[in-house]
Formats: structure tokens, sequence, C-alpha cells
């Protein structure tokens, strides 16, 4: 039997199975979390990112299919181009509605428009068709690196003029 100093000795010595275990597994789960949190952090970021990048081109989409029914009725209105670029602004709530207003293009026939005058002389005869393009820039920031600096979000919508 130990005495009471033997005892202590020991245990300062990790003598111990208790004493052993502990000291050789103190701090691997939080080596292991330093090891994981980088790859979870990275993945919960680009989550993010993509889930931002389907919400613009949901906007995108919504402003566009707005613009291009105001554009096919607009026949005979005195501002068929401005109205329509209004249409796709209040529609497209979370864009950049000058980032909108140039790089939306108007097409009558394919012919493009640039004003209410130049749309007001296409659009001469009903059932002609009219083009919407919008484009818009996406950006998929994830931990401060931009992973698609090209890309851009199109969606395009063709309807016959009223």
């Amino acid at each position: 039997m130990l005495t009471m100093a033997g005892r202590l000795a020991a245990r300062a010595a990790g003598a111990g199975v208790r004493g052993r275990r502990s000291r050789s597994d103190s701090g691997a789960e939080a080596v292991e979390f330093a090891l994981v949190l980088p790859v979870l952090l990275t993945l919960l970021f680009g989550i993010i990112a993509m889930g931002t990048v389907f919400y613009h081109y949901e906007m995108l989409v919504s402003a566009t299919e707005a613009g291009c029914r105001y554009f096919a009725a607009a026949r005979g209105t005195s501002n068929p181009y401005s109205g329509a670029l209004s249409a796709e602004e209040s529609y497209a709530t979370g864009l950049s509605s000058s980032v909108l207003g140039t790089n939306t293009t108007f097409t009558v026939n394919g012919q493009t428009c640039t004003s209410d005058a130049t749309c007001i002389a296409l659009m001469s005869n009903a059932g002609l068709p009219v083009t919407v393009t919008t484009t818009y820039p996406c950006t998929i920031f994830v931990m401060g690196a931009n992973l698609a600096p090209t890309c851009n979000l199109t969606q395009q919508l063709t309807e016959s003029l009223e």
C-alpha cells in the first residue's frame, strides 16, 4: 500500500489511468474544431451567396416580365420606353435601378429602340414581336473572394404587340 506521499507523487507523474487519459485527450476537440471550422464557414457563406444570386435572378425575371407586359401593351401611349423601364424598376425591389436602366434593351420587330420617340415610331402595327432583354451583374463573394467576376444574369422575354 502506498503512503499518502507516494499517491501524490504517482498522480503528479501521471501514473493513474484517469490522469493519463485526460492529459492525452485534452485539447483534441479544440484542434478538430479549428480544422473543421474554415470548411464549415466556407460552405455556410457559399450557401448564403448562392441564395443571394438566386434571389437576384428571381427579381430579374419578375422585373423583365413586368417591363415586357407594359411594353407590349404600350402601343398608342406617349411613353412606351420610359413606362416599361419604370415598370421594371418597380418590380425589381432588390436590384439597383440604375444598373437595370442601363442594361435593358427594347426591340420591336428586331429593331432596337432607345427612347420613347423611336419606340413609338416602331410600334405601328399590332402583332409585331416585342422583346425585352435585361442583364444584371452578379457577384458571388465567399470569405472576401469574388468567385465569379464575369457572372451576368440575363432574362429575355418576347410578346406580341397589342
